[in-house]
């Protein structure tokens, strides 16, 4: 049996679209999701991701897993430290069999987070608004203006929805991961707001950064990413996912 670590988090969009088993059949039929937060059953491999399990905690209970000496794969995880720029690799993912991080730059495989294979982004749609603001549920955006606003607080069903609200905008102000990275994905110049993890600093594609006093002129002059980034992404995790099926099942 092989366990898919993530967290698992019903009502957050992005926690639910990052495990690479909502896009590889293949692997969802062999391979058991859990929770990051509950109790890690004994297993004879282990898919840790996608997300930013790099974080307190949670790396105590990777490092924990990683000691039973099976065979361990990190798929489009990524650092999640608050209140820093700064990284620091955990020395657990060493033991690891395959390493394939979102953090661009890292001392192992770059994989973004695999939410990049999800359909909906097959689907072109204009902007209808000059910017649109994605914020997270539990640090709202306060920014007192006249634009649509949604929060990253929804089932995995509903994101479609979430796809068409982000290309509703020119240009997207958020302040979290997973809408920077889908506003990104989507071609749209992006404005990170007041970014208080080093999962923000980790992109392969930089966003714009602002905080009150500055996010009107980062909305101005944001640039959009590079053409062809959703092709990489995708690409970069279907090769990965040859490399490590073997070790999977």
């Amino acid at each position: 049996m092989t366990l898919n670590i993530h967290r698992i988090d019903p009502d957050n969009i992005g926690d639910q679209a990052c495990s690479p088993l909502r896009y590889f059949r293949d692997l969802r039929s062999k391979v058991r999701p859990v929770d990051i937060q509950s109790s890690i059953p004994n297993a004879d491999a282990y898919l840790i991701g996608g997300g930013g399990m790099l974080h307190g905690k949670w790396m105590d209970t990777l490092s924990q897993v990683a000691a039973r000496g099976k065979p361990c794969v990190a798929w489009g995880i990524g650092m999640n430290t608050h209140d820093t720029e700064h990284f620091v690799w955990p020395k657990f993912l060493d033991s690891f069999a395959a390493v394939g991080l979102r953090d661009h730059g890292n001392p192992w495989d770059y994989v973004p987070c695999p939410s990049c294979l999800h359909p909906a982004f097959n689907v072109p749609h204009s902007a209808r608004y000059p910017f649109v603001i994605y914020e997270h549920h539990a640090a709202q955006i306060p920014l007192s203006v006249n634009a649509p606003r949604l929060q990253n607080r929804q089932p995995f069903s509903y994101f479609e929805n979430v796809i068409r609200f982000l290309s509703s905008g020119r240009v997207v102000v958020t302040n979290t991961f997973h809408g920077a990275y889908w506003s990104m994905l989507l071609g749209r110049p992006t404005v990170i707001f007041r970014p208080y993890s080093n999962r923000f600093r980790c992109f392969k594609e930089v966003p714009a950064f602002a905080d009150t006093d500055t996010w009107r002129q980062a909305v101005e002059n944001a640039e959009p990413p590079s053409r062809g980034y959703l092709l990489e992404c995708r690409d970069l995790n279907h090769i990965f996912k040859e490399l490590v099926t073997p070790i999977l099942t």
